[in-house]
């Protein structure tokens, strides 16, 4: 059994530009397409082995230097091979350093010197380990200078040069290089020997990218104590200067240096986007939705100009792993097509809803879908402010055409005001869609006012789950009733593993939300009988310290065991299949169980947790449009694509319910891959069972019988909670009055921010 990562997954569950004409945005957001950040992607004639991967891309005079991996994961052993091509792609030869370690040779991305020749640093790994009992090290890392036709100018071993390793390199005006290791910074000649050195004082951690801007300084991006810090370099001195004020989350980006126009070229997974210092503010260059580039995951990425990039991407298609090499130009913005757009907002975006924009922009004549990415929002104080502006924006009528949601929007608080679509509208007038096609109770889940306000494709379950010799046949009970049974537990058993207060009483309260707040008349309930049973009840537990989980996982625990041994009885099911329900009965409880769910006075006690919820605003202008892309997501093609989460589509669920009740054919006789709650583990020697027909007909009924999602309170309301419970839980006031504020504070607060 692994470190069960309790709730706190589904708390944090977010599996949930402007891009100059108007779309659907008169009657709700104004969006804007940037036909100046359209880019025309050129695949190159770039052919490298099967199943490697690009390391870097590296100019050197008129040629491309590109380093490659292919990694043998049984062996613990890589490949490098280094590609010389031409300005188009084509590889006009293979280079040999003669640096192949036995294990590994793993070369950092290299650097231009001028005249065909490169400098880099590497990691050679030649241990033997033959002998496990008596394994041989031997590996180093290198500085290396050579030439394009793989002649070795001169290699030193990093420990030579007074430093442990490199972390970041970057070449200096006068030929030198300027590198980095931990907080020690030091400057090589061109023949590779120490002209300095300095250690940083202070509360420097590490370097994340060294680069030279368009000013000819050097900028160091690290991290301190604090967070992330920018500064200059003076190369003769060593020295910092004061942190420059950026004003936006430099962590969110990949940095790629500089460019004719910007001091900073910044990647998201949305685009490129370039900064100025002075001005503080992000330039959109290159959109990649809007230029029809289905990734964001680079393996090497970098700029020939302000027009030109040049980016290695692989892709996994067909049973086939292949690598890219494609030039990216920009295109006249005269020559882009002009479409009426639709807005999409979300934060940040799945790379499958990317490439079904993707097609959707590709195909319709009409329209084009601009995303609208409000991660991009994030600072490093503020992680949520991204979260916010969207929940403004759709507050004030002015969010997206297309909300793609996830757990921290309150969508029921929208739907109350009149802001969405009623999906049903459209499910009704196509049999491709009907409801009976889907978890009529899911969609009930989803519904106000009898209304489809929006849906999401796949989802999870959130329950309590016991063994059932243990717990028997009930399958929801009262805070009265688990107190009583925690009170008569069997000997030498606990209740639940790593159970805080303020976990337990946070996925509570989220699956069975609409027991303590009404989202639409913006009142809650928290002085009411079962919210005080609940006080009650996890004022025994122990409170979320800054280190009870150290302290907790300190301890010898049998993780395997701790259920199966009935060390503990009560489990944190978090169920997204059946592979987690098979995982539960033989790996867990290794027995028949009962899922019975979280106290509750309504219900069942368990809850659907949704992923990504869809929703069409009743302010676009053109929502049959709109409904072309959502429909998408219920697709025979899209629900079969569904490899995490409980599919909507009931067609696709009972196909998963068949192959659950098939014999699993390992590739080898003596493992076999448990998918677990949180990963998937290999034990040797056991061997998984197929679901029995009994098995699969009490999870697909259970799954029908819950019709509530979980939502969680904004962190302000559990603050409150907190805040006010802490004196009943240390014994100073009574539940009834701490009960009673809480319900002044709440309902307050509520009627201030609604």
């Amino acid at each position: 059994m692994r470190k069960n990562i309790k709730r706190a997954l589904a708390l944090l569950i977010a599996i949930i530009m402007i891009v100059p004409y108007a779309g659907c945005g008169k009657k709700g957001a104004t969006v804007t397409f940037n036909k100046n950040a359209v880019f025309k992607e050129e695949t190159l004639n770039f052919e490298i082995g099967e199943g490697e991967e690009v390391n870097s891309v590296t100019k050197v005079g008129d040629n491309f230097m590109v380093v490659a991996v292919k990694y043998d994961y049984d062996a613990g052993t890589s490949e490098t091979n280094i590609y010389l091509t031409d300005m188009d792609g084509k590889v006009v030869k293979t280079i040999d350093f003669g640096l192949a370690g036995k294990n590994y040779f793993y070369m950092e991305r290299p650097i231009d010197a001028g005249n065909g020749n490169v400098f880099f640093s590497c990691y050679v790994d030649n241990s033997d380990y033959s002998d496990p009992e008596n394994p041989i090290y031997d590996s180093a890392q290198y500085y290396v200078s050579a030439n394009i036709d793989g002649q070795i100018n001169k290699k030193v071993e990093i420990t030579e040069l007074g430093i442990d390793y490199v972390e970041s390199t970057v070449a200096l005006a006068d030929g030198n290089l300027l590198a980095t290791c931990n907080k020690t910074f030091a400057v090589f000649d061109k023949d590779l020997k120490l002209v300095k050195k300095k250690e940083m004082e202070g509360s420097m951690e590490w370097v994340r990218n060294l680069f030279t801007g368009k000013d000819g300084k050097i900028y160091v991006f690290y991290y301190n104590t604090d967070g992330s810090v920018l500064s200059t370099i003076d190369p003769e001195t060593l020295e910092l200067s004061s942190p420059i004020e950026v004003g936006i989350n430099l962590n969110s980006y990949e940095i790629y240096g500089t460019g004719d126009k910007y001091d900073l070229f910044l990647r998201s997974d949305t685009g490129i986007y370039g900064y100025n210092f002075s001005g503080k503010e992000l330039t959109e260059v290159f959109n990649f939705i809007d230029s029809d580039v289905a990734t964001s995951y680079f393996g090497a990425f970098f700029a020939l100009d302000d027009n030109t990039f040049i980016g290695t991407y692989s892709d996994w298609s067909n049973d086939q792993y292949k690598t890219y090499l494609c030039r990216y130009t920009k295109v006249d913005p005269s020559d882009v097509v002009e479409k009426e757009t639709i807005s999409l907002g979300c934060l940040y975006i799945d790379t499958n809803i990317k490439k079904d924009v993707i097609k959707f922009n590709k195909t319709n004549p009409n329209y084009r879908i601009v995303v609208k990415d409000y991660s991009t929002y994030e600072t490093e104080d503020d992680y949520m402010a991204g979260n916010n502006k969207m929940n403004s924006e759709i507050a004030a009528g002015q969010g997206p055409d297309i909300i793609i949601a996830n757990s921290n929007t309150n969508l029921m608080n929208y739907a109350a005001k009149g802001l969405f679509v009623d999906l049903y509208t459209y499910m009704d007038k196509d049999p491709e869609y009907a409801r009976t096609n889907y978890f009529e109770n899911v969609l009930k889940a989803c519904e106000y006012d009898g209304k489809l306000v929006f849906f999401s494709p796949y989802f999870y379950i959130n329950t309590l789950a016991g063994k059932k010799k243990i717990l028997g046949d009930r399958q929801s009970w009262t805070f009265e009733e688990m107190t009583e049974f925690s009170k008569n537990l069997p000997a030498g058993s606990q209740l639940m593993f790593a159970e805080t207060r303020e976990d337990f009483m946070n996925m509570c309260i989220a699956v069975d939300i609409n027991s303590y707040v009404n989202a639409a008349e913006h009142k809650c309930s928290f002085d009411t009988d079962q919210f005080k049973a609940l006080l009650t009840f996890v004022k025994d537990l122990p409170a979320r310290t800054d280190d009870f989980y150290e302290k907790l996982y300190s301890e010898d625990i049998d993780y395997e065991g701790m259920y199966i041994n009935d060390k503990y009885v009560l489990y944190d099911a978090y169920l997204s299949g059946f592979e987690n329900y098979k995982s539960l009965i033989q790996q867990t409880f290794g027995e028949e169980v009962t899922l019975i769910g979280y106290p509750s006075s309504t219900g069942n006690g368990a809850a659907l947790g949704l992923y990504e919820m869809f929703a069409i605003s009743s302010k676009c202008k053109n929502p049959d449009a709109a409904w072309d892309f959502v429909k998408q997501m219920l697709d025979d093609d899209h629900m079969a694509q569904v490899t995490w989460g409980i599919p909507l589509s009931l067609k696709r669920f009972n196909e998963l319910a068949e192959e659950s009740m098939k014999e699993q054919k390992p590739d080898d006789g003596d493992y076999v891959v448990y998918s677990d709650i949180y990963s998937s583990s290999m034990y040797p020697g056991e061997q998984s069972k197929p679901l029995t027909q009994k098995e699969v007909d009490e999870f697909t009924e259970y799954v029908k019988s819950i019709n509530t999602y979980s939502s969680y309170l904004d962190e302000s309301v559990m603050n409150i909670i907190y805040e006010e419970a802490a004196p009943f839980f240390e014994g100073q006031k009574g539940v009834d009055e701490v009960a009673t504020i809480i319900q002044s504070r709440v309902s307050i607060y509520l009627n201030e921010k609604n």
